[in-house]
């Protein structure tokens, strides 16, 4: 057995959870309800130092994204700052965001593009090369670091249903103006059991891609292994994403140096620091 089979079996589990979500009248409880059963699903699949949260992610240039469904992030590194249920997390933490649909049709479809695109459009600072953890990076003299994996990050649109997912993809031609890099890595349809993937042309061949340098989009039926492929990404995603996170001595120095050339005539206490031998 793989991983991968572990993983399916979560199907049942889902699709049983969200039938009772229905029993819940409020549309904005339900939406709340169902981002927990998200988080539920995808949680247990997960190593403990990745972190799932709602919220909001903010840069150091003053940029602010608007409210995010699921953000994954760091756990072990990240500088996440908690307000109840409720979190403001720097960019540098997030590995990526997933916006959950409990019926996704044109609204809700251009309400998580402005979401994702408000995520995606923030600032952050290029890992280095031999970036090994978030808050280390290692330069040896001779030794030259590859750069692999991912320096941006993820944005997935996740929908329990949705109109037809020909319907879906037809949205996209509506954006204007289209930016690329703002756009969903997936959109993932669970019940139409499709994920609309980006896709790259190479001469008269085209491929299914998750990668950044891509061309358009496809809807791909993937039947029973809808949710699979989606958290197989996620996990995927997470791994091969490099992140740096904020530098805080920076952050700290800024603020004192404020103050210290705003300040006026401080007290000061003064005192020796040579040490007499003969005492």
């Amino acid at each position: 057995m793989t991983l991968y089979d572990v993983i399916k079996t979560a199907v049942p589990k889902l699709e049983a959870e969200y039938n009772m979500s229905k029993i819940v009248n409020h549309s904005a409880s339900k939406g709340a309800l169902r981002e927990f059963l998200l988080k539920e699903i995808i949680r247990p699949f997960l190593p403990k130092r990745y972190g799932l949260c709602n919220g909001e992610c903010f840069d150091s240039h003053d940029g602010v994204s608007k409210q995010l469904d699921v953000i994954v992030y760091d756990d072990l590194f990240s500088y996440a700052v908690p307000m109840g249920d409720y979190y403001m997390m720097p960019f540098e933490s997030a590995y990526g965001e997933i916006e959950v649909k409990s019926m996704l049709n044109r609204k809700a479809f251009f309400e998580s593009i402005d979401n994702i695109a408000s995520f995606k459009s923030l600032i952050k600072e290029t890992p280095e090369d031999c970036q090994v953890l978030p808050n280390l990076a290692i330069e040896i003299n001779g030794v030259k670091w590859n750069k692999t994996g991912f320096t941006k990050p993820f944005g997935v649109v996740f929908a329990y249903d949705s109109v037809e997912p020909k319907t879906v993809l037809n949205y996209f031609h509506e954006i204007k103006p289209l930016n690329p890099s703002l756009m969903p890595d997936m959109v993932v349809l669970l019940k139409k059991k499709t994920i609309i993937f980006r896709l790259f042309y190479e001469g008269e061949k085209f491929y299914v891609t998750t990668s950044n340098t891509y061309q358009g989009f496809i809807t791909l039926p993937c039947e029973d292994d809808t949710l699979p492929i989606f958290l197989s990404y996620i996990l995927s995603r997470t791994r091969d994403t490099r992140l740096k996170i904020a530098d805080t001595d920076d952050m700290l120095n800024v603020q004192i140096d404020k103050f210290l050339h705003t300040m006026g005539t401080q007290p000061v206490v003064k005192f020796n620091t040579q040490h007499n031998e003969e005492n």
